[in-house]
């Protein structure tokens, strides 16, 4: 089954594509962000300022118990084992700085020391578009000009464990950062979607399939034409 936002209202449905009665959520601001894991269906909410990430269970619906604040705006969510990343547009997380990228206990909440600490001259503060974490790696996406001590143009792999950006380094240009929506590591490569002309070093539109070693664009093309719609 599959875990769908409709407004407030969060809903699961089965295999057969019809609304589990037995889960029932409403989310005040509707949902920005959501994760499966552990047994738990981690949530963000839109309320501004002091918008929460919480947790509850898939089987009933019910509140977990585990709530971060957040002052800002979450746009993404992912899991990496024992660890929640958060990433969007805020300055604190759990009243403590964090700028726009953060890493909770998915079990406890309690925030982790990890912060690569994303900067852009343009933009304070930077803003984390989408976060997905596989293994010891956070691929980001986003706009920002530094992240994890490096210079790097909106697309970053990060170390869980360092918070240091690794050398994988698609977007080089960090005076004309692309906007990319959808970061998706898989077997064959890492894929990324959004707004872009060129990346990994070649001419490819809206899509692009990466080297998770290099960053240097694969042979397959979507062909799709520049810009994109």
């Amino acid at each position: 089954g599959a875990y769908v936002a409709q407004g407030t209202k969060v809903v699961h449905l089965d295999a057969a594509g019809k609304i589990d009665p037995a889960f029932a959520y409403s989310v005040p601001g509707g949902v920005t962000a959501m994760v499966l894991g552990n047994g738990l269906l981690y949530l963000a909410t839109g309320a501004s300022d002091t918008g929460a990430i919480r947790a509850v269970r898939t089987g009933t619906g019910v509140e977990s118990g585990f709530r971060v604040s957040v002052q800002g705006f979450v746009k993404g969510l992912s899991l990496a084992g024992g660890t929640l990343v958060i990433g969007g547009e805020f300055l604190a997380v759990a009243e403590q700085p964090r700028a726009s990228l953060a890493a909770v206990d998915a079990d406890t909440a309690a925030l982790l020391p990890w912060n690569p600490n994303p900067t852009a001259v343009r933009r304070v503060p930077a803003s984390i578009q989408t976060v997905s974490a596989v293994g010891d790696l956070v691929y980001v996406a986003g706009y920002f000009d530094s992240i994890g001590g490096e210079a790097r143009g909106g697309l970053a792999a990060v170390s869980l464990g360092s918070a240091r950006a690794t050398p994988w380094n698609p977007a080089r240009d960090t005076d004309n950062l692309p906007q990319i929506l959808a970061v998706m590591p898989s077997a064959d490569g890492v894929f990324v979607a959004g707004s872009f002309g060129t990346m990994g070093g070649a001419a490819r539109a809206c899509v692009a399939l990466l080297d998770a070693t290099t960053g240097l664009a694969l042979p397959w093309d979507a062909g799709i034409s520049f810009p994109c719609t």
